[in-house]
């Protein structure tokens, strides 16, 4: 730490005229103006909305405090910086003495610290540090008082500031400052700032999009004004605005192009402001933006833009007689997947986008790349992050060439045509309405053919593999720059019953087994079209049924993952009508069905377009037969060991094996055959009950049969 002698200072002092008061002693209580004349404010720049300020919540005299909120940030530490005036400690004053207190209890790791310069008021580096606290040493909303041994500083000209570090700790509050005598200055700033952007070397080329900034003045400043005019002194784009304390300004329009403004920035502090400040000027960029006279000599015209951070500028290419407009880039390039040029054919960014696979050039080079319109325009828009522009050196600049164009461009446009489910593969439908000359040659960027093509009509091009195609369009007349065509990009196809006029045939099933089950995918399927009435915007297939007979059966819809739904109906595709109570997503539903008719089954996914694989299928849906209960007298003679159905009363000459063959179990449905022995000669009743609260069916009730 250097030493900054006071008869020096003193020496300044009255050898350049400054005003100054004399010396009294330091005795701040924070009751006026904050930072109160002398003082000053500055932080590390976190959270810097929370920095020194005057509070009434909770002072010790008077009715203001100091006071210092903690920092919301969890990842950095804020520094805050509370710096007094000029001291000048002597032998009989060295002692600095202040009232402090904290918030809030327990230990967040906040540390307040005391610190000396006798170097800068406002650098942190000349400062070191002399007293330091912490929570612990601090109770919470009650005020302790401190004191600071500057005896070590006696007849040196110093600073001590009070510094709070915290993330997320606590707050610091700060009253009745005292302290030997303050060299207290009492005039307005000095009116010496010195702008540094636009930066001057720039000044007869600044982007129309710039911002304002400079260096603070000296002499304890408490604020700005600034005032922006077209003419010396004028204030045609900005009237005397006060900014506060900040050292920069962001015009909330954009500067006109090619246009010279006068710049006065003026400090102020709680004395006034400065006086004779002198203004600084700058010229605009050129206006990039181009009218071509096709008609006379300036058919062909050049230009360049280098843009800067933050950019957002557009320009308009035109013809003045109705021509086309041909657009090369000579040279220059864009921040790669960042900074984005988009070229629109027509006078605004509502004409088509030209460029919607190209707006980074080539990996960010713009050099040799052409682009011709169909009107007589052609819109260009620049929009930058806040990094790696051509204003800082990491891009070129933009060169381009405008001119007239006598082309009769072909007018046509490329979709997707036919989809190859089996091979994989795709073909685009290139439709032509004008071919603008004798014929025109198409070039695809995935096989790398040539295609002569000499005819107005649609021509298939193809076939391709799956992904993205761009077409390359050369016309017959040379007077016609190539173009391309924005890609026409295929994934897959749809699958073969995507549409309701193809459904898939789905075979009846003999029972819950599903033997005649199909597996089907929304995969690639299209959005639902309107012959479908359970929503409108989902993917979907289409199944057909036709029933083997008049009964109820039960639609089976299952998949592993993901959710479902489907909707049964009768009628034809266009004209149904919803067979099922709603439109379900239950694995399994049941629906009489007639043999007559055939139903539609529609199936879709509705998971924000995810596409789902599912199986499928139809059966019977039994029903345990009713109860029955047999009386009947057996008549004629039975031979022992014969295998009969049985459902009547009677007596047997010998004995018998009995196969019931007509009960079931009413819980599942399902018929059982137990086997009776019947013996010889002797009387039994036989009835038949089929659904007989669980019994198990037929029953043969006498002592005298046992079931084997």
């Amino acid at each position: 730490m250097k030493t900054l002698n006071i008869y020096f200072l003193l020496t300044s002092l009255f050898l350049f005229g400054t005003n100054f008061d004399g010396f009294s002693q330091l005795n701040e209580g924070f009751e006026g103006t904050f930072p109160p004349i002398g003082w000053t404010v500055f932080d590390n720049g976190v959270q810097q909305n929370r920095s020194w300020q005057q509070a009434t919540r909770n002072p010790l005299t008077g009715g203001n405090h100091a006071f210092v909120n903690f920092s919301s940030s969890t990842t950095e530490f804020a520094e805050d910086w509370l710096v007094t005036p000029q001291l000048l400690p002597d032998a009989n004053n060295n002692t600095l003495t202040f009232q402090a207190t904290n918030e809030y209890d327990g230990n967040t790791g906040s540390i307040y610290t005391v610190r000396v310069s006798n170097q800068s008021q406002t650098n942190p580096a000349d400062f070191e540090v002399v007293t330091t606290l912490t929570e612990t040493s601090l109770t919470p909303n009650a005020y302790q008082s401190f004191s600071v041994d500057l005896s070590l500083y006696i007849d040196q000209a110093i600073y001590v500031a009070f510094v709070l570090e915290n993330s997320r700790g606590d707050s610091f509050l700060l009253d009745d400052v005292n302290g030997p005598p303050t060299a207290v200055i009492a005039s307005v700033p000095n009116c010496d700032i010195q702008l540094t952007e636009p930066a001057p070397i720039t000044w007869n080329n600044v982007p129309i999009n710039t911002s304002l900034k400079w260096t603070p003045a000296t002499g304890n400043p408490t604020g700005y004004q600034i005032q922006i005019g077209t003419s010396q002194g004028g204030d045609e784009f900005l009237t005397l605005t006060d900014i506060g304390t900040a050292t920069q300004f962001e015009s909330p329009v954009l500067y006109d192009y090619n246009t010279r403004y006068y710049i006065t920035i003026v400090p102020y502090n709680n004395i006034g402001s400065a006086m004779d400040c002198r203004e600084t000027e700058f010229t605009t960029e050129l206006n990039p933006s181009i009218t071509l006279d096709c008609g006379g000599t300036s058919t062909s015209v050049s230009a360049s833009f280098c843009y800067s951070n933050n950019d957002n500028r557009s320009f308009l290419l035109s013809a003045n007689n109705g021509s086309q407009v041909n657009l090369t880039f000579n040279s220059g390039s864009v921040e790669n997947n960042q900074d984005a040029l988009r070229i629109y054919d027509g006078i605004d960014n509502s004409g088509t986008l030209l460029n919607p696979d190209r707006l980074y050039g080539n990996g960010g080079d713009l050099t040799g790349i052409t682009y011709i319109s169909s009107t007589s325009n052609l819109f260009l828009e620049l929009t930058s992050d806040a990094t790696n522009s051509c204003r800082t050196g990491e891009q070129a600049e933009i060169l381009f060439t405008a001119s007239c164009s006598s082309c009769s461009l072909p007018v046509l446009s490329a979709t997707e045509g036919l989809c190859d489910l089996n091979n994989n593969e795709f073909f685009i439908d290139l439709e032509v309405t004008d071919l603008g000359g004798s014929s025109i040659t198409v070039i695809d960027d995935q096989l790398g053919e040539f295609r002569t093509i000499s005819t107005t009509g649609v021509t298939p091009i193809g076939p391709f593999s799956y992904g993205a195609v761009k077409l390359y369009i050369a016309p017959s007349n040379n007077q016609c720059v190539p173009f391309e065509l924005p890609a026409v990009r295929v994934d897959g196809c749809p699958p073969i019953n995507d549409e309701c006029s193809n459904a898939t045939v789905l075979n009846e099933s003999a029972d819950d087994t599903c033997g005649n089950s199909l597996t089907g995918t929304t995969n690639f399927a299209t959005a639902i079209e309107n012959d479908g009435i359970c929503t409108s915007d989902a993917l979907d297939v289409w199944y057909s049924f036709t029933p083997l007979t008049t009964a109820d059966y039960k639609v089976n819809v299952s998949t592993v993952e993901g959710e479902i739904f489907y909707a049964v109906y009768e009628g034809t595709c266009g004209d149904v009508l919803l067979l099922s109570s709603d439109c379900l997503n239950e694995i399994e539903t049941s629906l009489s069905f007639d043999a007559s008719q055939t139903y539609l089954i529609q199936v879709f996914s509705l998971d924000n377009f995810i596409p789902i694989t599912f199986d499928i299928c139809v059966y019977p849906d039994e029903v345990c037969p009713p109860d029955y209960t047999g009386t009947n007298t057996l008549t004629g003679t039975v031979s022992a060991g014969t295998i009969t159905d049985f459902e009547t009363d009677g007596v047997l000459s010998s004995s018998q094996i009995i196969d019931v063959n007509t009960d079931y179990d009413s819980a599942n449905c399902i018929e059982l055959l137990p086997d009776f022995e019947v013996v010889l000669g002797a009387e039994f009743d036989a009835f038949i009950d089929g659904c007989n609260e669980g019994n198990g069916g037929n029953q043969l009730q006498n002592e005298n049969v046992e079931q084997r």
